[in-house]
Protein backbone atom coordinates (compact mmCIF):
# COMPACT_ATOMS: atom_id res chain seq x y z
CA UNK A 1 0.00 0.00 0.00
CA UNK A 2 1.07 3.42 -0.79
CA UNK A 3 1.16 6.27 1.27
CA UNK A 4 1.99 10.04 1.09
CA UNK A 5 3.27 11.59 4.07
CA UNK A 6 1.45 15.11 5.18
CA UNK A 7 4.72 16.35 4.88
CA UNK A 8 5.90 19.65 7.10
CA UNK A 9 6.65 21.95 3.96
CA UNK A 10 3.74 20.86 0.84
CA UNK A 11 6.23 22.24 -1.11
CA UNK A 12 8.13 19.00 -1.05
CA UNK A 13 5.65 16.29 -1.38
CA UNK A 14 7.46 12.57 -0.92
CA UNK A 15 5.11 9.69 -1.66
CA UNK A 16 6.16 6.45 0.01
CA UNK A 17 5.39 3.16 -0.20
CA UNK A 18 5.17 1.12 3.31
CA UNK A 19 4.04 -1.85 4.90
CA UNK A 20 1.43 -1.35 7.85
CA UNK A 21 4.13 -1.51 10.69
CA UNK A 22 5.95 1.29 8.69
CA UNK A 23 2.70 3.15 8.33
CA UNK A 24 1.78 3.24 11.79
CA UNK A 25 4.77 3.99 13.15
CA UNK A 26 4.96 6.84 10.42
CA UNK A 27 1.10 8.05 12.31
CA UNK A 28 2.16 7.41 16.07
CA UNK A 29 1.67 10.71 18.29
CA UNK A 30 3.51 9.44 20.81
CA UNK A 31 6.17 11.56 22.51
CA UNK A 32 8.53 8.32 21.57
CA UNK A 33 8.17 5.65 18.86
CA UNK A 34 9.65 2.15 18.98
CA UNK A 35 9.67 0.59 15.42
CA UNK A 36 11.63 -3.42 15.87
CA UNK A 37 11.96 -5.72 13.10
CA UNK A 38 13.95 -8.16 12.07
CA UNK A 39 17.08 -7.41 9.36
CA UNK A 40 15.56 -5.82 6.14
CA UNK A 41 12.33 -5.06 7.86
CA UNK A 42 12.45 -1.30 6.67
CA UNK A 43 12.88 -0.12 10.10
CA UNK A 44 15.72 2.90 9.23
CA UNK A 45 13.86 3.86 6.32
CA UNK A 46 10.81 4.51 8.32
CA UNK A 47 12.75 6.21 10.83
CA UNK A 48 14.30 8.42 8.62
CA UNK A 49 10.99 8.79 6.87
CA UNK A 50 9.88 10.60 9.84
CA UNK A 51 12.39 13.57 9.66
CA UNK A 52 9.95 14.75 7.36
CA UNK A 53 7.28 15.06 8.95
CA UNK A 54 9.11 17.38 11.59
CA UNK A 55 8.13 20.60 11.77
CA UNK A 56 9.89 23.53 9.44
CA UNK A 57 12.71 25.54 11.35
CA UNK A 58 13.72 22.77 13.76
CA UNK A 59 16.95 21.38 14.86
CA UNK A 60 16.74 16.97 15.00
CA UNK A 61 19.78 14.86 15.47
CA UNK A 62 20.27 11.31 14.09
CA UNK A 63 22.37 8.87 16.13
CA UNK A 64 23.51 5.52 15.62
CA UNK A 65 25.64 3.08 17.25
CA UNK A 66 28.28 3.62 15.21
CA UNK A 67 29.81 6.18 12.61
CA UNK A 68 29.71 4.16 9.74
CA UNK A 69 25.65 3.60 10.22
CA UNK A 70 25.52 6.85 10.17
CA UNK A 71 27.01 8.04 7.41
CA UNK A 72 26.47 5.09 5.41
CA UNK A 73 23.42 4.12 6.20
CA UNK A 74 20.99 7.02 7.95
CA UNK A 75 22.36 10.06 5.87
CA UNK A 76 22.82 7.85 2.64
CA UNK A 77 18.83 7.20 2.70
CA UNK A 78 18.10 10.43 3.94
CA UNK A 79 19.92 11.81 0.94
CA UNK A 80 18.18 8.99 -1.33
CA UNK A 81 14.85 9.98 -0.56
CA UNK A 82 14.97 13.85 -0.29
CA UNK A 83 12.79 15.46 -3.27
CA UNK A 84 15.53 17.56 -5.57
CA UNK A 85 16.77 20.86 -3.60
CA UNK A 86 15.46 19.87 -0.48
CA UNK A 87 19.03 19.49 1.05
CA UNK A 88 20.17 23.46 1.28
CA UNK A 89 23.62 22.13 2.44
CA UNK A 90 25.70 19.36 4.07
CA UNK A 91 28.75 19.92 6.08
CA UNK A 92 30.65 16.04 5.99
CA UNK A 93 33.14 17.35 8.15
CA UNK A 94 30.43 18.29 11.34
CA UNK A 95 28.13 16.25 9.70
CA UNK A 96 25.30 18.82 9.58
CA UNK A 97 22.61 19.12 7.07
CA UNK A 98 20.49 22.19 6.50
CA UNK A 99 17.20 21.82 4.41
CA UNK A 100 15.13 23.55 2.25
CA UNK A 101 12.14 24.19 4.94
CA UNK A 102 14.62 25.30 7.66
CA UNK A 103 15.30 22.30 9.39
CA UNK A 104 18.62 21.23 10.80
CA UNK A 105 19.89 18.14 11.11
CA UNK A 106 23.19 16.87 13.38
CA UNK A 107 24.17 12.87 12.22
CA UNK A 108 25.97 11.46 15.50
CA UNK A 109 27.24 8.40 16.69
CA UNK A 110 26.56 6.62 19.95
CA UNK A 111 29.66 4.50 20.16
CA UNK A 112 31.30 7.29 22.41
CA UNK A 113 27.96 8.74 24.91
CA UNK A 114 30.30 11.66 26.16
CA UNK A 115 30.14 12.94 22.28
CA UNK A 116 26.45 13.25 22.78
CA UNK A 117 26.62 17.32 24.26
CA UNK A 118 26.67 20.37 23.22
CA UNK A 119 22.99 20.84 21.82
CA UNK A 120 19.58 21.52 22.17
CA UNK A 121 17.10 19.51 20.29
CA UNK A 122 13.51 19.44 19.38
CA UNK A 123 13.39 16.22 17.41
CA UNK A 124 15.96 12.80 17.10
CA UNK A 125 16.19 9.47 15.65
CA UNK A 126 18.40 6.84 17.47
CA UNK A 127 19.43 3.88 14.98
CA UNK A 128 19.87 0.02 15.90
CA UNK A 129 19.44 1.63 18.83
CA UNK A 130 19.24 -1.61 21.29
CA UNK A 131 22.95 -2.18 20.21
CA UNK A 132 23.13 1.46 21.80
CA UNK A 133 24.39 1.35 25.55
CA UNK A 134 22.03 2.83 28.33
CA UNK A 135 24.28 5.72 28.81
CA UNK A 136 24.08 6.62 25.32
CA UNK A 137 20.47 6.56 25.31
CA UNK A 138 20.44 8.64 28.59
CA UNK A 139 22.06 11.39 26.87
CA UNK A 140 20.35 11.35 23.75
CA UNK A 141 16.62 11.54 25.30
CA UNK A 142 18.19 14.48 27.08
CA UNK A 143 19.69 16.80 24.28
CA UNK A 144 15.73 16.26 23.05
CA UNK A 145 14.49 19.33 24.83
CA UNK A 146 13.14 22.24 22.37
CA UNK A 147 9.55 22.84 21.56
CA UNK A 148 7.02 19.96 21.72
CA UNK A 149 10.04 17.19 21.63
CA UNK A 150 9.30 14.33 20.15
CA UNK A 151 12.11 11.18 19.63
CA UNK A 152 12.02 7.51 17.62
CA UNK A 153 14.04 4.41 17.40
CA UNK A 154 14.40 1.76 15.18
CA UNK A 155 16.04 -1.46 16.42
CA UNK A 156 16.85 -4.88 15.49
CA UNK A 157 16.25 -6.83 18.78
CA UNK A 158 19.43 -7.63 21.02
CA UNK A 159 18.02 -10.14 23.29
CA UNK A 160 17.18 -8.91 27.18
CA UNK A 161 18.92 -6.12 27.62
CA UNK A 162 18.33 -2.37 29.06
CA UNK A 163 16.64 -1.37 25.82
CA UNK A 164 14.04 -4.14 25.87
CA UNK A 165 13.60 -3.94 29.60
CA UNK A 166 13.44 -0.40 29.65
CA UNK A 167 11.70 0.23 26.11
CA UNK A 168 9.24 -2.92 25.25
CA UNK A 169 9.03 -5.27 27.80
CA UNK A 170 7.82 -1.83 30.27
CA UNK A 171 7.03 0.98 27.69
CA UNK A 172 6.95 4.62 29.34
CA UNK A 173 3.66 5.91 29.29
CA UNK A 174 4.55 8.16 26.68
CA UNK A 175 5.98 5.49 24.23
CA UNK A 176 4.45 3.43 21.28
CA UNK A 177 5.73 0.22 19.94
CA UNK A 178 5.50 -1.40 16.92
CA UNK A 179 6.71 -4.78 15.63
CA UNK A 180 7.66 -5.55 11.79
CA UNK A 181 9.15 -9.08 10.19
CA UNK A 182 11.27 -8.79 7.57
CA UNK A 183 8.65 -10.64 5.66
CA UNK A 184 6.82 -7.46 6.02
CA UNK A 185 9.27 -5.30 3.33
CA UNK A 186 7.93 -6.34 -0.20
CA UNK A 187 11.19 -5.02 -1.60
CA UNK A 188 13.41 -8.02 -0.29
Amino acid sequence: METTPATADPAFKIRLSGHKAQRDFWQSKARYAVLGGGLGSGKSFAGICRIFLMPPNTLGVVASITYDLVKNVCFRTFEEIAPPGYIVSHNKNEMHTICADGKEILWRSADKPTAIVGFNAHWGMGDEWADASEDAHNRFIARIRLGERSAWFTTTPNGLNWFYRRIIENPPSACEVFHASTHDNKNL
